[in-house]
């Protein structure tokens, strides 16, 4: 009985030592601070050269609601929806989104799951292609930003070479990000350094600049924010 007793106390014991994994806010990992309602990012290189948008919303908790995805095709500043992200909340440490573009047709599925409360994974699904599946796998440090993402685009039916592109990214003092350095498949990684040039009054950056000797990426970003 005794014996019983004892193994008992430490199954019970090891119940309650395992990790209960708390999915961390999505304005915490994107390094925003306060209760932020939306994000508007514009940028003069978005998608394949061309200006684009990016507008993000995001619930009292900060976690997204919504994004949605914009450019300036004509070069003219009028900008036209590219797709819109729409977020299901996390039930327990797991979420789904739906991918829709332009003409309003579901194209992706995404699922996120926490795997530990420093470690995620995003699996996207193409709901027409079911050959290809898009894995990311996301490290966060103590305090909730990203430091590294290794992004895989594999190929059920091996008809394609699998890619990866690796990510990491480094932060000053503040914890302002001022570095980013990408690797694709095995290369040597390459650099891109972040300027951040102004700031609004909670202290959330609104002009950026990119800079790199190493690739093309010499543009500025501005973020224009709407607090609860």
């Amino acid at each position: 009985m005794r014996k019983i007793l004892f193994f008992m106390l430490v199954i019970a014991l090891v119940s309650c030592a395992k990790e209960e994994i708390t999915p961390v806010a999505d304005t915490q990992i994107e390094g925003l601070k306060g209760k932020v309602k939306s994000q508007v990012t514009t940028s003069s290189n978005s998608f394949f050269g061309l200006a684009g948008k990016h507008v993000t919303t995001y619930d009292e908790q900060g976690y997204k609601v919504s994004e949605e995805l914009l450019i300036d095709e004509s070069k003219t500043g009028e900008y036209t929806l590219l797709a819109k992200v729409e977020y299901v909340p996390y039930l327990n440490n797991s979420r789904s989104s739906k991918t829709y573009g332009a003409d309003h047709k579901l194209y992706n599925m995404t699922t996120t799951k926490w795997l530990t409360n420093q470690s995620y994974s995003v699996v996207l699904e193409n709901v027409k292609d079911k050959n290809f599946i898009n894995i990311e796998e996301v490290s966060i440090d103590d305090k909730g930003g990203q430091v590294y993402i290794e992004s895989r685009n594999e190929y059920v039916d091996k008809s394609q070479e699998n890619t990866k592109v690796r990510t990491k990214f480094l932060y000053d003092d503040r914890g302002y990000k001022i570095s980013e350095k990408q690797s694709f498949n095995d290369d040597p990684y390459r650099e891109v350094k972040v300027i951040n040039l102004a700031f609004d009054k909670q202290g959330n950056i609104t002009k950026q600049k990119m800079v790199s000797d190493e690739v093309d990426a010499n543009y500025e970003v501005e973020y224009i924010y709407e607090y609860y």
